[in-house]
């Protein structure tokens, strides 16, 4: 299947099941915007679709970006990554930060550093030093190792010197001992893998290889339930971010207002050219960098795991306040791949019998007449008459121009040039023999077989 990209974002797709048995086709675009405070987000080189990504590339390990390739996802996830920064860079013990998109919020806490202060009641933390910045890591919040939900946290291990070190960020709604942050889950966390439904029983008569009958599309989910908006964002919603930019505390923004728009194209025989409905299922803010990158998908049915049935895939983005119909995008489409070829208009036939010659032309003029009537263009023509006139300049038979034009035998073309010459045909005729027995020579000295030879000369038998 070919891409037809009228953008600058990009498109991948993956085969699967979605409604099983039927086969499904889910197709998933991805653009990068630069945030702009108090501004909508603007366009900027767009980042390519990718796959999980772990800490060190330890699945084990923290997950910072979950991969762009879900068959489908029933809600949006908002997802960030940043770190704390206290208002005009003010040393303090503790800070909040707040990430918001709609109606759609989370506050974390974040704490300068601290560690566990032994009790009557157990461990507590100390107090937390002032800070003015502090990452929003898997590191910083509570975890340790062979801790399934965040094997590379504060808060369970002690380090060489006997200090276990308290979480830095922190849900007041969850508290001290459970992991916080705005990232994705871990996709192999019970939170994710509760989520893939069984598959005992007749699963391989029945389903195999494609997902147990009970999978939850929530496991294709990766943000915390309380950033996953319900359904999908539209494209032109508010941001908000507090206290994740260095030097803009409360740092608002928007989506640029964009969608993308993207058709099936067919073999003949199929449905000519469709729509495939795009939702908009992922918002991934990098404060960090100021970027942000949306993820729409779509799922389209097809008649074969394979797709075969299918030409072309074209992708346009439009504005959410100008909607192009299907109709124009398909002529759009069209006149990408299918370009009309402009051809000449041609005088009928009647035309050039009725039409009587303005006078007898002179044989030279005789001979240029009847190359345009074997259809040259301006440009051809131009250039045999230059050819022509050259052979006039050197005392030679300008027809021979169209003879060669023409396919004529070149014996006789020899023949013409030798006598225009003033030489003997039959002289070029024997230095002509003698060339080709020179060569014929040669090529058997080579270990050429006389056979190869014939061929290689153009010899007849």
């Amino acid at each position: 299947m070919e891409i037809v990209n009228q953008t600058n974002y990009h498109i991948a797709w993956i085969a699967g099941k979605k409604d099983h048995p039927a086969d499904s086709l889910t197709l998933c675009v991805k653009a990068t915007f630069q945030l702009v405070p108090d501004a909508a987000a603007v366009a900027a080189e767009t980042q390519m679709l990718m796959g999980d990504i772990y800490i060190d590339d330890d699945i084990n390990k923290g997950l910072t970006y979950d991969s762009d390739f879900a068959y489908f996802k029933e809600n949006a996830d908002l997802l960030l990554k940043g770190t704390c920064y206290t208002p005009e860079a003010i040393p303090v013990p503790k800070c909040s930060v707040c990430f918001a998109v709609a109606g759609t919020q989370k506050t974390l806490k974040v704490y300068g550093t601290r560690y566990a202060s032994p009790g009557l009641l157990g461990d507590s933390a100390s107090s937390a030093e002032p800070f003015t910045s502090m990452p929003l890591s898997h590191e910083n919040t509570y975890g340790g190792a062979g801790y399934q939900k965040n094997a590379v946290g504060k808060g369970r291990d002690k380090d060489e010197n006997g200090l276990t070190w308290w979480p830095n960020v922190v849900d007041p709604n969850l508290g001290d001992k459970e992991p916080a942050g705005f990232g994705p889950i871990n996709r192999i966390s019970s939170q994710r893998t509760s989520k893939l439904g069984s598959y005992g029983g007749d699963y391989m008569e029945k389903r195999w290889p494609w997902f147990a009958e009970d999978f939850d599309w929530a496991y294709f989910n990766a943000a915390t339930e309380d950033m996953q908006y319900s359904g999908y964002l539209t494209g032109d919603e508010t941001l908000f971010m507090e206290n994740l930019h260095p030097s803009i505390s409360e740092y608002r923004s928007q989506l640029p207002g964009l969608t993308p728009r993207c058709f099936l194209q067919e073999h003949e025989g199929g449905e000519d050219f469709r729509e495939v409905e795009m939702n908009l299922d992922t918002l991934y803010v990098d404060m960090d960098s100021e970027t942000l990158s949306l993820v729409w998908r779509g799922v389209a049915e097809i008649k074969s795991h394979d797709f075969r049935e299918l030409s072309h895939v074209y992708l346009a983005s439009e504005s959410l306040a100008e909607s192009a119909s299907l109709d124009e995008h398909e002529a759009q489409f069209a006149a990408i791949v299918f370009p009309v070829l402009v051809v000449p208009e041609l005088v009928p036939e009647e035309e050039e019998v009725a039409a009587a010659p303005e006078a007898e032309p002179e044989p030279e003029a005789e001979v240029a007449a009847e190359s345009a009537d074997e259809g040259y263009d301006e440009d051809t023509e131009k250039a045999l008459e230059q050819a022509r006139e050259a052979m006039r300049q050197a005392g030679q038979d300008p027809s021979l121009v169209d003879d060669i034009m023409n396919g004529a035998d070149p014996a006789v073309i020899m023949a013409g040039i030798m006598t225009s010459l003033g030489l003997d045909s039959s002289q070029g005729e024997a230095a002509l023999a003698e060339a080709h027995a020179q060569n014929a020579k040669m090529l058997k000295e080579q270990g050429m077989s006389d056979e190869d030879i014939a061929m290689l000369l153009g010899d007849k038998e």
